[in-house]
């Protein structure tokens, strides 16, 4: 079972410190250490030793302290710290990290910028925008010490100089990050040491500024997979759809609608600004096609069901394509024989299935069976007979005939197991237990005839051999995915032919 945090802490009560390692002074981590045995005596879970000791060192020394608590061996953090700010130390199982954190004051940051040299590392702007927005930036940074009216500054400056909506972001640079879209050519980046600063002017054109900006551009297809008559047809559709449309949805809704009229079928068409712009999709076979406007980016596709019948009626038209098969050459003739046979006799799935099953089983014996479907809709799992699996296709058409296999019971399974050879796959048991488990369980084989009472007749042994909690399951290898925590040595995976068993002693070093 897992232990309690109090559990754990009134067993490293008496442990002495270990400490592992240490940046502060001899007396914080004196006070770090005696406030830590204090707080492990007089608490019963780690969120109250770990407070304990903050506390101590904020009304010691001042500051903004940190204290983390836990566990040895599921124990990891990364944090930051100051120079001389950082006491990591171990009582027993138990890991603690004590450090000072805090914000550096914007003020402070300023100042530091102020008689750094620009780090230009990205610039997409228009001649003297770069220019004046650095010039500014200086300017502010020496009567500001906030960040808001220095970012305030510089984009009203430039603002007011160059026209357009521009945007200003500063920061720290550990502490920045930006995901945005800028207009084409309205984008700065640089840095004052590490203050961080951004100028972009976003894109804000309507959608009927953009389709009036692209009506006039040559089209780009970037994909294709309908014929040539279709594609030029798509292509006359929707630049008159661009013509006469002033929102993508009407752009998108018309296409659609001429091309469903046009070339028949279930058209698709999905309209939108490249840079911002992605679609997945399943398309029936040749038919589509992706094409660019300048900004706009259009894809159209034809997409839909075909029904059983169209389906089978294609399928008659196609040669068998056999994907596997390990049925012996005359049973795999004639089931292609029959199965082409009766793709002329049917139009939905399940009475051509049954057909093909019944042929089977009159011809080649009893236990045939067949499953048929579309091919990109289509999977399955079976269990089957040697030599008697089948899988073809004609066309889209996907076929699967097969003689399904019997299902041994336990107690079947468990005779053929004792006659098999053990293969130890991996183990952590001593010579002696593994020999004892081996033999243990060949003997339960030999008395009972279900796994559970296998399994449950060698747990209760090495339990009361060995002590301890110990776990055992058995069961068939390929029926089978088993995911544990075992203790150190006491872990053993055996196979007894297509039996598997699986025994280990339960990790209890848990809180």
């Amino acid at each position: 079972g897992h232990l309690s945090q109090a559990d754990i802490l009134s067993m490293i009560r008496g442990a002495n410190a270990e400490v592992l390692t240490s940046t502060v002074s001899s007396a914080v981590q004196e006070t770090a250490l005696s406030s830590a045995k204090a707080a492990i005596g007089t608490n019963s879970d780690f969120a109250g030793v770990a407070e304990a000791i903050m506390d101590a060192l904020v009304r010691g020394f001042g500051g903004v302290w940190r204290c983390i608590v836990g566990l040895d061996v599921h124990f990891g953090c990364w944090v930051r710290y100051g120079e001389e700010d950082y006491l990591e130390v171990r009582f027993g199982d138990l890991r603690f990290v004590v450090f000072k954190a805090g914000n550096i004051p914007q003020a402070d940051v300023i100042a530091t910028a102020r008689g750094e040299t620009p780090n230009v590392r990205t610039s997409a702007v228009p001649d003297g925008v770069e220019e004046l927005a650095l010039k500014t930036m200086q300017e502010a940074l020496g009567k500001h010490d906030e960040l808001n009216p220095i970012a305030e500054e510089v984009k009203e400056e430039v603002s007011k100089a160059f026209g357009g909506l521009w945007q200003m972001l500063l920061g720290v640079d550990l502490q920045f990050g930006a995901a945005l879209v800028p207009s084409a050519e309205a984008y700065l980046e640089c840095s004052f040491g590490s203050l961080e600063m951004v100028l972009f002017q976003a894109a804000t054109a309507e959608e009927a500024d953009m389709l009036a900006a692209v009506r006039d551009k040559e089209p780009e297809v970037r994909k294709s997979s309908v014929p040539e008559q279709v594609q030029k047809e798509a292509l006359r559709i929707t630049i008159k759809a661009l013509q006469e449309n002033d929102s993508f949805a009407d752009v998108a809704e018309a296409i659609r609608d001429d091309l469903t009229s046009t070339c028949g079928g279930m058209w698709q068409c999905t309209v939108g600004v490249e840079t911002m712009y992605g679609c997945g999709i399943q398309p029936a076979e040749d038919s589509f096609m992706e094409m660019v406007f300048g900004d706009v980016q259009i894809v159209v596709f034809k997409a839909g069901h075909l029904s059983a019948a169209d389906v089978i009626a294609m399928a008659a038209t196609q040669d068998a394509d056999i994907i596997k098969s390990t049925a012996k050459d005359e049973v795999q003739q004639l089931a292609v024989e029959k199965a082409k046979a009766e793709l002329l006799n049917h139009s939905d799935f399940a009475s051509l299935a049954c057909a093909v099953h019944e042929d089977l089983n009159k011809m080649c014996g009893g236990g045939w069976q067949c499953l048929a479907g579309l091919g990109v809709h289509y999977g399955c799992w079976v269990s089957v007979a040697p030599e008697a699996w089948i899988d073809l296709k004609f066309g889209e058409l996907h076929m699967i005939i097969f003689r399904a296999s019997r299902h041994l019971s336990q107690s079947e399974v468990i005779d053929r197991a004792q006659s098999e050879q053990p293969v130890v796959r991996k183990t952590t048991l001593t010579k002696a237990q593994q020999n004892r488990a081996i033999q243990g369980t060949l003997k339960m084989f030999g008395e009972h005839f279900r796994f559970g009472d296998v399994a449950k007749a060698i747990r209760e042994d090495f339990i009361a051999e060995y002590g301890g909690v110990w776990h055992v399951t058995v069961a068939v290898a390929e029926h089978a995915g088993f995911s544990v925590w075992p203790a150190n040595e006491g872990y053993l995976n055996v196979l007894f032919g297509e039996v598997e068993m699986i025994l280990f002693k339960a990790f209890t070093n848990w809180f």
